[in-house]
């Protein structure tokens, strides 16, 4: 017999009083205090196999039905698993002339995200395909390997090359992305953008953006490299510069460059310390006019054509007639 609660020991104490203060043993536990003996009552005995073998048998039936539903419940995450990574929509890095090999749903529309404005496909092979702005549906039956390219509407000459691999599988969602800064489709957008005004208002278009904190439409943000110091600088007496930022477009590139005042004076900036082979246009915001370590930025408009232009020669500029004659 079992103790739960004190309730059990106040009946065992009752009941060893009425039997005349004999020692009593619940389960081979003694309970301190009291001189009492209480015994279980004799259980029928059955043809029943030994009380320890039987517990043995079904506690090792228990474990083996535990582990073959734990097996079960694994495989079953692991299918979901499988599955939802196979509807999960995949990233691929990709480079024009580059091709790459993806596997899309037989006999199910597959969806291609891709880096282009208005892309377009070519393709020899028996597959459907429906264009939506940027996006290329795919559909085919065929059960061998198809090639296409996609490529920019405007820009044909920088096409992605794909192999599709039709599978027995669930309908897929693929990204592609151009690999480094830019693509062919901000490339596009920035000429649009460059020659949807005349050469003047496009300048001015360009250096309001920048100083108002915006990326010009299809130009993208560059991280310069230590070179680039070497060759933007303000040559100006009192003003240090480092090339801080430099945006991309398509005939032009805008370095950004962080001038500071490390005299104990103000120096004005002259534009004309900041000049260089291939700078069209030179501007500067907050200020012109700096006080003691006061900084300001300065914006450095570069002709991305003029330096490799057949019709310009490097050095063949014109000297000022000022200060010359």
């Amino acid at each position: 017999m079992k103790i739960y609660g004190s309730f059990t020991i106040i009946l065992l104490i009752i009941f060893a009083d009425a039997h005349g203060g004999e020692s009593v043993k619940i389960d081979e536990v003694e309970l301190p205090g009291i001189p009492i003996e209480v015994t279980d009552p004799p259980k029928s005995q059955k043809n029943d196999p030994p009380k320890s073998e039987k517990n043995g048998a079904s506690k090792k039936e228990f474990n083996e039905k535990q582990y073959l539903l734990k097996v079960q419940r694994n495989n079953e995450k692991s299918k979901e698993k499988s599955l939802e990574e196979m509807l999960e929509a995949k990233e691929i890095v990709v480079s024009p002339g580059q091709s790459q090999v993806i596997e899309i749903s037989k006999g199910f529309l597959n969806r291609i995200v891709t880096p282009f404005e208005s892309p377009k496909v070519i393709t020899v092979n028996e597959i459907d395909t429906k264009i939506k702005q940027n996006v290329v549906y795919v559909a085919t039956n065929s059960n061998t390997p198809i090639g296409l390219y996609i490529y920019e509407e405007e820009n044909p000459a920088e096409a992605i090359p794909l192999i599709l691999n039709p599978k027995q599988m669930p309908p897929i969602e693929v990204v592609l992305k151009y690999s480094g800064a830019g693509n062919a489709s901000t490339s596009v957008r920035a000429r649009r953008f460059e020659e949807t005004s005349d050469y003047l208002d496009t300048l001015v278009n360009i250096l309001r953006d920048v100083a108002q904190e915006k990326i010009p439409p299809g130009y993208t943000l560059v991280t310069p490299t230590a070179l680039d110091n070497t060759m933007y600088y303000c040559n100006q007496a009192g003003l240090a510069t480092e090339v801080g930022q430099i945006l991309d477009g398509h005939n032009y590139r805008i370095i950004v460059l962080m001038g500071v005042n490390n005299k104990e004076v103000n120096v004005e900036l002259n534009e004309k310390n900041c000049t260089r082979p291939g700078i069209i246009a030179i501007s500067s915001w907050p200020n012109t006019l700096m006080g003691p370590n006061e900084p300001t930025e300065i914006y450095l408009v570069e002709n991305k054509g003029a330096l490799t232009s057949p019709t310009r020669k490097i050095g063949s500029e014109r000297p000022s007639l000022i200060g010359h004659m």
